[in-house]
């Protein structure tokens, strides 16, 4: 296939540039980066480090930690390290580059505008929501300046703002910044692009959060196709749009075709993510659920122990990722009817959400109804009554 024809001929280059090139450093460090770059584009993301690192290397055996081919440097090992999953890495990488990039006297650029925007996507990833929305609005004034407001680069400062609101439960302000992207994306780049796709990925998220299911399908369907289309099919952003067209899916009701689409996604994963990856917890999560919603709770267990340790592993232990983890496997041992295993569970994914993402009322109601199930099989009147009490005030003040 193309990808497997692609990925040999970067195979060889590497080759030809390692040999070839010994004796013309900077030549080298510059090949040894675009090399890298495709290689994180094709999802061949553990291929890439080991040449970003040597570029950066070479670079700075140089100039030492000066000068903007340094700092674009480290910004390509901070987005291969993004892809990882190592966030904490990236972030110290992304902070680095602007470093350099001040010293240099240039804050106001293109590029500056793209690792500001990368560093607040990874801590969002953390879970640091306010650092996150701090950094998304530099990057969005640095690129309305250079841009003006009907641009890509606006267009995906937004889309990815928007996905931070949707994300810790604004949605009244989401839903028009995502709609504004997506405008902006399908007027210049169309309905297959991977920028539209991530469009469609992202207000289809937020119809989910808000419970308008047919919708996040049909958005879901476009964003998955037109990122197989043009990506291939077992590049991450697609593995990603194709779990979350099975969530959708599930939500719908068809426990059959998300059970296809969570296998398939995990297969592929499996295949070509390291061990432990985190990504691979999102199949993993949706596969359990899809057999806890068909009466397979044997089959749901091993799966939602296997996510929560890839998540505990790879984010903070108070990450909401990890709550959402704790909450599904809580919920699988309330089915089970080990009450004392889903107590446990159950009540610290609640902390946690109650902790991290306070104003996500989508993962607090869902806390509350299972722990309120939990009080009523366990006869605790005292659990009924606060989680009642707790949903019903969350209700009340929720923004619709």
């Amino acid at each position: 296939g193309g990808a497997v024809t692609a990925r040999e001929l970067l195979d060889q280059g590497v080759k030809r540039v390692e040999t070839e090139l010994a004796d013309q450093p900077e030549v080298k460090a510059t090949m040894l980066q675009d090399l890298g770059t495709v290689y994180n584009n094709l999802g061949l993301i553990d291929k890439a480090t080991p040449l970003l690192k040597e570029s950066l290397n070479i670079l700075m055996a140089r100039d030492g930690k000066r000068g903007l081919p340094v700092s674009d440097a480290i910004y390509g090992l901070a987005s291969n390290m993004y892809e990882l999953g190592h966030y904490d890495s990236a972030i110290v990488l992304y902070r680095s580059a602007i470093d350099v990039r001040r010293k240099s006297g240039v804050l106001d650029d293109r590029t500056a505008g793209d690792i500001y925007n990368d560093m607040a996507s990874a801590y969002r990833r953390r879970g640091d929501f306010d650092t996150a929305d701090s950094l998304y609005h530099v990057a969005l004034a640095i690129r309305r300046a250079l841009f003006g407001e009907y641009n890509r680069d606006v267009a995906h400062s937004l889309n990815h703002l928007g996905r931070l609101y949707a994300q810790t439960g604004r949605y009244k302000e989401a839903e028009p910044i995502l709609r504004k992207a997506l405008q902006i994306r399908r007027k210049l780049l169309g309905d297959n692009h991977p920028e539209t796709g991530a469009s469609f990925g992202a207000l289809a998220g937020l119809m989910m959060s808000t419970n308008r299911f047919a919708a996040a399908e049909s958005l879901y369907t476009k964003c998955y196709e037109g990122l197989k289309s043009t990506m291939g099919p077992t590049h991450p952003y697609v593995m990603g749009a194709m779990a979350s067209l099975a969530s959708a899916k599930l939500s719908n009701g068809d426990t059959v075709g998300a059970e296809a689409l969570y296998r398939e996604c995990l297969k592929r994963e499996e295949a070509s993510l390291p061990k432990d990856h985190q990504n691979l917890a999102y199949p993993l999560l949706g596969l359990g659920n899809v057999f806890m919603h068909t009466h397979r709770v044997r089959e749901a267990e091993p799966l939602l122990r296997k996510a929560l340790a890839v998540r505990r592993k790879n984010l903070p232990k108070d990450h909401w990722q990890v709550a959402q983890a704790t909450t599904l496997l809580g919920e699988c041992l309330l089915i089970k009817g080990d009450l004392a295993g889903a107590d446990t569970l159950l009540h610290q994914g609640f902390n946690d959400f109650l902790r991290e993402i306070p104003d996500n009322r989508h993962y607090i109601l869902t806390s509350c109804n299972l722990l309120i199930q939990l009080g009523e099989k366990m006869q605790d009147p005292k659990m009924i009554t606060y989680f009642t009490g707790f949903r019903d005030s969350v209700r009340a003040t929720a923004i619709p």
